[in-house]
């Protein structure tokens, strides 16, 4: 048969209606929560030049049954002035996906912990000036947060900060490499075949599946460890006690808490492989993909124990600093009515870890407030 002759369009249409319809498949199938894309899509996010990324101010944005409200000054919630008025109590909270409310569970602005925190607040004190500002950032780490507080928050005036990192940070650095080239290594924006993928269901999966098959690095052959990294303990403590000592200088207060998380039994006994395990719940299954994808350099009690070792230092830098530290591991309970996820919480879980640091954040307002002695 002549080339000339081969049904090549026929193909074309037949695979474009094949991929069409595994897209909506999918796309039906994440609306009514029986499938979990590998990736959210960001259009509420834009590229940085020092950042990466930020949120894209004044955008609106529907991801599945979640909205996205960013500010024109480039916070998720509502509007306040740049200029701190009289008068007005101003927290910023810094944090990732976890502060700034992930998408898949939580389905809009009012259910992010920070503004509940803020309508808790106001309610205790009797101040409906007073403002918590969502500082939170997809991707953030520690790192990133600590820039973004250095260049900009602090021109916001801020008379705390809350700071609740942990996750990204253990994903990001790893090894001497990610200290030392993470910002060069940074990418500024997908390239136009990433920008392409993340737009697709299908595609993302592909990708994902290409990868954990050939390319992940428990395939290759990668060990894993029981016991957390000592540069991401050593990088999580420089860049705490560098953000804590910038906030002091400013006569700001600053609370730490730590990031409560949860890891099923049958996820640390099964981590083993990449295959997909047989009869796990939704909420399982999906954290022990995580596990499995963003922590190859660990096992599940390596990721239990690097976390016990953050939040050690987490209490340490609190202690010798005088500030606050709130648990909010134990405060939150391990059940899926709380989690949705590894780390990312439900909106129960937010009013959880809401309550939890208004009642250590509200003391210390009100102490603020109280006029000093007369010497």
């Amino acid at each position: 048969m002549r080339f000339s002759r081969f049904p090549i369009l026929p193909l074309l249409v037949s695979a474009l209606l094949v991929f069409a319809t595994a897209e909506v498949t999918a796309r039906l199938a994440q609306r009514a929560g029986w499938y979990h894309p590998k990736i959210i899509t960001a259009e509420y996010l834009k590229p940085n030049p020092y950042l990466s990324e930020v949120l894209n101010p004044s955008s609106h944005t529907r991801l599945g049954d979640a909205t996205i409200d960013v500010n024109s000054l480039g916070f998720r919630g509502e509007e306040f002035e740049p200029k701190k008025p009289p008068g007005v109590y101003r927290i910023f909270v810094l944090g990732g996906s976890t502060t700034f409310g992930y998408p898949e569970s939580i389905p809009s602005n009012q259910e992010t912990y920070p503004y509940k925190l803020q309508v808790d607040l106001r309610e205790r004190l009797n101040d409906p000036k007073l403002e918590v500002v969502n500082a939170g950032v997809t991707g953030y780490t520690l790192r990133t947060s600590l820039v973004n507080f250095a260049t900009r928050i602090t021109w916001y005036e801020p008379d705390m900060i809350i700071v609740y990192h942990a996750v990204n940070d253990a994903i990001v650095t790893k090894n001497d490499r990610d200290l030392y080239f993470g910002v060069i290594d940074a990418n500024l924006g997908a390239n136009t075949w990433e920008a392409i993928r993340n737009e697709s269901f299908v595609l993302l999966e592909l990708n994902y599946r290409i990868f954990k098959r050939w390319q992940h690095p428990s395939v290759l052959g990668v060990p894993r460890s029981d016991t957390p990294s000592p540069v991401t303990l050593r990088a999580y403590e420089r860049n705490l006690r560098d953000l804590v000592a910038l906030a002091h200088a400013r006569g700001m207060r600053v609370v730490l808490g730590n990031e409560s998380l949860v890891i099923p039994a049958v996820c640390a006994e099964n981590n083993d492989g990449l295959e997909d395990l047989p009869g796990l719940r939704p909420i399982e299954a999906r954290i022990c993909f995580m596990l499995q994808w963003y922590f190859p350099h660990l096992t599940p009690i390596g990721v239990k124990r690097t976390f016990e070792a953050l939040a050690a230092i987490q209490q340490r830098v609190a202690s010798e600093n005088g500030i606050s530290f709130v648990d909010l591991d134990v405060a939150v309970p391990k059940t899926s009515e709380y989690y949705w996820d590894l780390c990312h919480t439900t909106p129960a879980g937010t009013t959880r870890v809401a309550q939890t640091f208004a009642d250590v954040v509200a003391p210390l307002i009100l102490r603020d407030r109280t006029p000093a002695p007369p010497p």
